[in-house]
């Protein structure tokens, strides 16, 4: 009986009407890798100093041309946010060559390997971008583990994931080696889990699948810390792949989520899994859930209701009753999150805290006066943040360290 139920229920399939990818990814924006600021004070230098130009450049080919030729680094810097077109890269790349190379480099050495990849990215010149870090007997992107983050997101934007994955896979060996000739090294970024399972997610087949769990095994031997979105995109893969009991596995390593957000990925697997009964209680259980004062207490996605309205349809007795008792409750009392599972994990990182605060306005929420000051507080703080790291940017300081 269970398992007919289960057959006629619907598949959580990418291409299907519950899970899509159709929605642009937005997780990471450029303003995230410093994309907006670097082109911000590329304005500034070119308002300043882009008179100058043609003369800058001259005398910077003379000098790679010339075996004793001296780069210096302001000019160079100067070069970078000048760049436009293609000959101005050719001219820049040299000119980093010939500057990494130079004896003083050691003392007066700028990281200019991220502020080159966040040139390219910006002029769209994504080809170049992966050209120069997949060259194994190039040297320009000598520190390249921020360089290859920046250059991941840019081509999840284009919906390159292949190429996405090839970077991630460089940057894993590289990291690779450098545990072993130093064992404490550490990459302090959860952006690369992020960035390399929704690539995974993006492929969506099962060498996919595959090569995540490899992946996962490389993440902890590695002491990468593994963000709750990273996970909740490799649970929609193993669904889509079919491979439920991966996927109700990785549920129990979320730790960081609120709690209804893991029991709607364990009541999806758990029908997957036959589990019924299991999965009616932990619907009932969520139901049950109320979330901290000032928020609405949405708490099922999209597809966890799809789900419960096939199945109210198909049981009988006691456990009909049960499971459409939650349908109209959920539907009645407002429950259902805005947000289907996949846009829920790509969704935008920058504007969440923002975007809450703005939908309680609209919907007239009353906040009370000790909320209303941390989040002031909260405000005061970020904008503080938001302009040390403008003034690090604009002396490309890098906010990062490989």
């Amino acid at each position: 009986m269970l398992s007919s139920i289960v057959r006629a229920l619907p598949r959580l399939n990418i291409s299907g009407s519950y899970l899509t990818v159709q929605s642009a990814r937005t997780f990471f924006t450029p303003a995230h890798f410093g994309i907006d600021s670097f082109k911000n004070y590329a304005s500034n230098i070119e308002r300043d100093q882009g008179k100058n130009a043609s003369s800058l450049k001259v005398t910077i080919e003379e000098a790679v041309s010339k075996p004793d030729g001296k780069i210096f680094t302001e000019d160079l810097k100067t070069l970078l946010y000048l760049s436009k077109s293609d000959s101005d890269l050719d001219l820049l790349v040299n000119a980093i060559r010939k500057y990494q190379k130079q004896e003083s480099t050691a003392i007066f050495g700028f990281n200019f390997e991220t502020p080159l990849i966040r040139l390219l990215y910006s002029l769209n010149k994504t080809d170049r971008a992966l050209a120069l870090f997949l060259d194994e007997n190039d040297s320009v992107l000598k520190r390249f583990y921020t360089a290859g983050t920046i250059l991941m997101n840019k081509l999840l934007e284009e919906k390159r994931y292949e190429d996405s994955i090839k970077v991630v896979n460089k940057m894993i060996n590289k990291f690779k080696q450098d545990k072993k000739s130093d064992p404490n090294s550490r990459l302090r970024t959860m952006d690369i889990t992020n960035l390399a399972t929704e690539a995974l997610l993006g492929i969506n087949n099962a060498d996919a699948l595959s090569h995540a769990k490899k992946m996962l095994i490389d993440f902890k031997e590695l002491n990468l810390e593994i963000h709750d979105n990273a996970y909740i995109k490799l649970i929609l893969l193993a669904h889509n792949q079919n491979q439920i009991d991966f996927a109700y596995e990785l549920t129990s390593l979320i730790k960081n989520k609120n709690q209804n957000i893991i029991n709607n990925l364990k009541f999806l697997s758990l029908i997957r899994l036959d589990r019924i009964d299991d999965a009616i209680q932990i619907a009932e259980d969520t139901n049950k859930i109320v979330l901290e004062r000032g928020i609405e207490n949405r708490l099922f996605f999209k597809e966890t209701l799809a789900v419960l309205v096939d199945l109210a349809g198909k049981l009988e007795g006691e456990k009909k009753d049960r499971v459409q008792d939650l349908v109209t409750t959920i539907k009645q009392e407002k429950k259902l999150i805005d947000l289907s599972l996949n846009d829920y994990a790509l969704r935008l990182r920058e504007d969440r805290k923002q975007n809450q605060q703005n939908q309680q306005r609209q919907q007239g929420q009353p906040m009370d006066r000790q909320r209303q000051q941390n989040q002031r507080d909260q405000q005061r703080q970020q904008g503080q943040q938001s302009r040390q790291r403008q003034n690090r940017t604009q002396r490309e300081e890098n906010s990062r360290e490989d």
